[in-house]
């Protein structure tokens, strides 16, 4: 590892390779060890605070400026007795040499001075009174974000709301009746009526189905059922959908993180998983408005913005399945803004179709069915009071891995 300026590190390290650096070092928790082929070659200063400090290290330790050690250092630091492990470089003037330290007294024994080439032998070197004074840092290290802060600073990558009063936060159950009642069956033969691909689809064949099946309310839910269907993949460019709609899984599908998003903020898509159904590397390549619900475990990966670009999901993902498993598949960002008006949308179109964790059910308005037709009006629970969320998670990281979690949102 080179550093070509300065380092500061908060953790003890522990070095199992060679290391450079060419500014100032400061460890502010020590050193824990040094193996045997490795070196630190320090620059132009260096700090050390710790609690009784090793400094008998199979590895060495070679200084190109000042040592200042504060706290306490091992009876054996620096190797009684043998050759010493930390060593100044001799070439420099007697003002880079020198060794400061503070312990419970001088060292008496061994090496003098225990820093080879030192300038300063152990007695002068030893803080016998006081405290050394420690040094402005050298890397500057941001506060920690306090939770009054984030409002304020809403697109903060530890701003997520994880009150459970939001609805977003809310793991509900779809009641499957519901839809059921509403729902067409993309079978082979209705995707070839509509003119779209019977197996590997493009944004183009989901917008055919679409634009064939709808209701006359501009909804369309439409079940890919495990049996009678041929649809198995989702082929790039992912491209984007018009229009609003809910998708139902019932078969293994392999999105290849191509499923089309949203062309506007006035369109939506519902995606809910059940039974034997799978999403294959799930993702969009673009923005994607709606609520994706997993009701058996995920275990996989997902793949937004197919690796390169930033990608906004604005409503909810809710991974009910016990045991679900998710991994970040890219170097994308994927921002998460939960949004109260997108479940609105959805229980106001489909009453009923939601029970929320306490079992009631969400929604007031008229229900539709695909295909044709309204459905009559039903008046149940009121979904919620919030107006949205204005906080977003930005997951900044090149490379996200998301471990065990029950749901993510």
């Amino acid at each position: 590892l080179n550093v070509t300026g300065n380092l500061l590190l908060q953790q003890p390290l522990n070095a199992n390779s060679s290391m450079t650096v060419g500014g100032a070092s400061q460890f502010l928790a020590g050193i824990s060890n040094i193996n045997n082929s490795s070196t630190l070659n320090l620059g132009t200063s260096t700090y050390l605070n710790a609690t009784n400090q090793r400094g008998d290290f199979s590895g060495g330790v070679y200084l190109n400026g000042p040592l200042t050690s504060t706290g306490s250092l091992d009876g054996n630091f620096s190797n009684n007795g043998g050759s010493s492990r930390w060593s100044f470089n001799n070439a420099l003037a007697s003002a880079s040499k020198i060794w400061l330290y503070e312990n419970g007294s001088a060292f008496s024994s061994g090496n003098n001075p225990r820093v080879q080439n030192a300038s300063t032998t152990n007695s002068n070197g030893w803080n016998s009174t006081g405290s050394i004074a420690v040094p402005a840092p050298v890397v500057a290290v941001p506060a920690p974000v306090l939770s009054t802060a984030y409002t304020a600073d809403p697109y903060s990558a530890n701003d997520l709301d994880l009150n459970p009063g939001q609805t977003w936060n809310q793991v509900y159950t779809v009641d499957w009746s519901t839809l059921s009642a509403a729902s067409i069956d993309l079978t082979d033969a209705r995707i070839a009526a509509a003119g779209a691909s019977s197996n590997n689809w493009s944004a183009s064949d989901m917008q055919k189905v679409y634009n064939k099946y709808k209701a006359s309310n501009g909804w369309l839910i439409a079940r890919f059922p495990s049996f009678g269907c041929n649809m198995s993949s989702f082929n790039s460019p992912g491209g984007t959908f018009t229009g609003k709609a809910i998708w139902i899984v019932e078969r293994s599908i392999n999105v290849n993180g191509n499923w089309p998003g949203t062309t506007s903020s006035s369109d939506l898509e519902m995606i809910y998983v059940r039974g034997s159904g799978s999403l294959g590397q799930f993702g969009s390549q673009t923005d994607f408005n709606g609520y994706i619900h997993f009701e058996n475990a995920f275990n996989g990966q997902m793949l937004w913005g197919n690796g390169s670009s930033t990608v906004t999901l604005t409503g909810a993902l809710h991974l009910k399945g016990a045991g679900s498993n998710l991994t970040g598949n890219g170097g994308n960002n994927l921002k998460i803004v939960g949004s109260q008006n997108i479940l609105d949308q959805l229980v106001g179109a489909f009453p009923g179709m939601l029970v929320s964790p306490t079992g009631a059910t969400l929604g007031t308005g008229t229900g539709g069915t695909s295909g044709g037709g309204g459905g009559g009006s039903t008046t149940t629970t009121t979904f919620g009071s919030a107006t949205g969320s204005t906080r977003k998670l930005v997951l900044r990281e090149y490379r996200i891995r998301f471990r065990r979690l029950g749901e993510f949102r």
